[in-house]
């Protein structure tokens, strides 16, 4: 049976945004049965940085 993918939010995009999506992007490394991740909304105060983001 597909799972569907777990559509996640980022607040923040600097530092603690890159590591959170970094620690997604290994899930399946420590957990093989983790469904597929979709990083489906950033959220930032910077317009023109979160579009680069």
């Amino acid at each position: 049976m597909t799972q569907k993918p777990l559509r996640i939010g980022v607040l923040g995009y600097r530092f603690m945004g890159k590591a959170h999506a970094n620690a997604l992007a290994r899930l399946p490394m420590f957990f093989p049965d983790a469904p597929a991740v979709e990083r489906h909304t950033l959220v930032g105060r910077d317009e023109d940085a979160l579009a680069d983001a």
